[in-house]
C-alpha cells in the first residue's frame, strides 16, 4: 500500500488548562511540542498503521524544520519531493485545550514566503502510488500532483475544511471527499447532511463522499451504495480532540486501500479517530497505536 501525501507541517505547542482566560493570566497544566499539521498528522498515522508513505511539504529552513525532518525520516516516511523555502519559518501554531470543556483554540503562523513560494511540481514516477492524499492545503503543490494523478488514473482523497475558489478548483481533481457536514451541505443545494450527500454522489463522479460531523460521527455515500450510511462516534475518554479529524482520515484511506466496504471503511476510520481523542498529542499516541494494531491482526470485525 503507497501513499503520496501533500500538505501542510505546523510544529504545534499545546497548552492544557482548564479554562481560557480572558483578560487575565493562568499557569498551564503542561505544554507538549508536537510535529504537526492536517496532512502532516494523517501521514505520521498512516505510517504507523504501515503504509508505505511519501509526502510532499514545505519546510522552513530553520531549526524546526530540521527536527521536523528528522521525526518524519524517523517513521520510515519518504520526504525527497519535499521542499525547503529559503530563509523561511516553518509553520507553528499555538493550540490550547481547555480540560473542563473539550473545547480548544488554535493560533496558527505561516511565513509569507510559503504562500509567495509557487512551482510547477511534477511526479516523474506516480504510477508508483496506490493513492494520492491530500489536506487541500499547499495549493500550488497539491494541484498539479492532483492533475497528473488524474490522468493517470489513480484516486486522489482530499479533504476540504473551507471553501474558496482554489479549492473548488482542486475539487475537479478528487475522486474521494472526506470533509465537515457543513462544507458537504456548502457544495450542495440541499439543507441537510443526507441530502446533500444524496446529491453530490448523484450528479459528480465522486467515488465516495463522507461527511464528518464530530460527536454525531460520519455520514457517507458511494456508487455501490443505495442510501446515505451513519456511523455513530465511538465512545471514549476524551484527552484532546485535535487531529481527530485527519486521523479518520487517515484510517479512511487504510480501510480504502484494503478494500473495506464504506461501511466497514467507515468503521475502522472512527476507531483510528477515537484513539487519538485518547491521545494528548495531535496524532494517536503508542499505547492507543498498540490497541489499533491488535484489531488489525484479528481482522477488523
Amino acid at each position: 500500500m503507497k501513499i503520496l501525501g501533500i500538505g501542510n507541517t505546523i510544529i504545534d505547542t499545546v497548552y492544557s488548562t482548564k479554562y481560557l482566560p480572558i483578560d487575565n493570566k493562568i499557569f498551564v497544566d503542561n505544554k507538549k511540542i508536537y510535529v504537526g499539521g492536517q496532512a502532516a498528522n494523517a501521514i505520521q498515522t498512516m505510517a504507523q498503521l504501515g503504509i508505505d508513505v511519501s509526502f510532499i511539504t514545505k519546510f522552513g529552513d530553520d531549526v524546526d524544520g530540521d527536527k521536523a525532518k528528522q521525526y518524519f525520516s524517523s517513521l520510515g516516511i519518504d520526504l525527497s519531493k519535499s521542499i525547503t523555502v529559503e530563509d523561511a519559518a516553518t509553520m507553528s501554531a499555538a493550540v490550547i485545550v481547555c480540560s473542563d470543556t473539550n473545547e480548544r483554540s488554535i493560533l496558527m503562523h505561516q511565513d509569507n514566503k510559503f504562500s509567495n513560494y509557487c512551482t510547477n511540481f511534477l511526479i516523474n514516477n506516480i504510477n508508483y502510488y496506490d493513492l494520492i492524499y491530500l489536506d487541500s492545503y499547499q495549493f500550488d503543490l497539491a494541484k498539479h500532483v492532483a492533475k497528473q494523478a488524474k490522468l493517470n488514473n489513480i484516486p486522489v482523497l482530499s479533504d476540504c475544511e473551507t471553501l474558496d475558489s482554489y479549492r473548488q478548483e482542486l475539487l475537479k481533481y478528487v475522486d474521494i471527499l472526506v470533509a465537515p457536514e457543513d462544507v458537504i451541505i456548502e457544495l450542495s443545494s440541499a439543507n441537510n447532511v443526507k441530502d446533500a450527500l444524496n446529491e453530490l454522489n448523484r450528479n459528480n463522479e465522486f467515488l465516495a463522499v463522507v461527511a464528518t460531523s464530530g460527536k454525531n460521527g460520519s455520514y457517507g455515500i458511494d456508487k455501490n451504495s443505495n442510501d446515505v450510511i451513519h456511523i455513530d462516534a465511538q465512545a471514549c475518554n476524551v484527552v484532546n480532540s485535535t487531529g481527530a479529524g485527519d486521523a479518520y482520515h487517515a484510517g479512511f484511506c487504510f480501510g480504502w486501500l484494503n478494500k473495506f466496504s464504506l461501511e466497514k471503511t467507515m468503521k475502522f476510520a472512527t476507531l483510528v479517530a477515537s484513539a487519538k481523542c485518547e491521545s494528548s498529542g495531535s496524532v494517536v499516541a503508542p499505547e492507543q497505536l498498540k490497541r489499533l494494531k491488535k484489531i488489525i491482526a484479528k481482522g477488523f470485525f
